[in-house]
């Protein structure tokens, strides 16, 4: 049988697992509607979005336009086969981080609830002006070499 202090530690320690896992999957989540809110707002087509990467690092790899040309429709290929897994699951994600929110909730004192629903404000806040930053920042849909 379990002392009392020990069971205490136990609980804590659960508890904390707990918070931290709900924590971790309130981001996820979080960045997965980020995600989507960046890819339907911005003009850019969502097959276009994943070669900002390469012609961020064409010139450092040297890459011809050959090579680009190739290169192009496999990123633009991935872009939307992303897209549209993340279309496919996202509801399920979004289920899934509510619930864990909820079981988190049911282990709280209410002013840690209080507080554990402005930490999440918090961190959907600052998801949000990063995506705000990153829509400004994101190339023109239109470029010199198409």
């Amino acid at each position: 049988m379990m002392s009392g202090r020990r069971s205490k530690g136990l609980v804590t320690v659960l508890l904390a697992v707990t918070f931290a896992a709900g924590a971790a999957v309130g981001v996820a989540g979080d960045r997965m509607v980020a995600a989507e809110d960046t890819a339907t707002h911005t003009e850019v087509p969502v097959a276009r979005q994943g070669r900002f990467t390469i012609e961020q690092y064409a010139d450092e790899l040297g890459l011809t336009a050959t090579q680009r040309e190739q290169i192009a429709p496999i990123l633009d290929n991935v872009m939307v086969e992303a897209h549209a897994l993340a279309e496919e699951i996202r509801p399920r994600l979004v289920a899934l981080v509510e619930d864990a929110k909820a079981e988190v909730k049911e282990f709280l004192t209410p002013e840690q609830v209080d507080r554990y629903e402005e930490i999440l404000a918090q961190r959907e806040e600052a998801e949000r002006g990063k995506k705000e930053a990153a829509a400004s920042e994101a190339p023109s849909p239109v470029d010199s070499e198409e």
